[in-house]
């Protein structure tokens, strides 16, 4: 039972990855934020993941890059407040 968990897990894992070049991780926490739609709090959303608040930040992080095409290192290079520059 746990081997046939384990593959179909690695194969949800492939797919993601090659359709879409997301990780098993960020589908979760964007299925999360999908289901509660007003929003959470980052502990909140720790806890539905079974992870981290480092985890979650992470993930926030790297997201948000990708959507904001590195707003992030943007907002660093300009010395932006918030940016620790």
């Amino acid at each position: 039972m746990l081997a046939c968990t384990t593959q179909i897990e690695a194969e949800i894992r492939r797919r993601l990855r090659e359709r879409f070049g997301i990780s098993l991780a960020r589908f979760d926490y964007m299925a999360q934020l999908y289901r509660y739609q007003d929003g959470m709090k980052m502990r909140e959303l720790s806890r539905y993941l079974m992870v981290t608040g480092g985890n979650v930040t992470g993930l926030t992080d790297d997201l948000a890059a990708r959507r904001h095409g590195g707003a992030r290192e943007a907002a660093r290079a300009t010395g932006a407040p918030g940016s620790s520059a």
